[in-house]
């Protein structure tokens, strides 16, 4: 696995909680 790939995987990952954290919160 190349480092790129995880790298990306990681801040797709961590702009996605991002977003989806306050929605979530919002709708509860």
């Amino acid at each position: 696995m190349s480092k790129r790939l995880t790298w990306i995987r990681l801040v797709g990952w961590y702009q996605l909680n991002r977003v989806l954290t306050p929605i979530y919160f919002l709708l509860n």
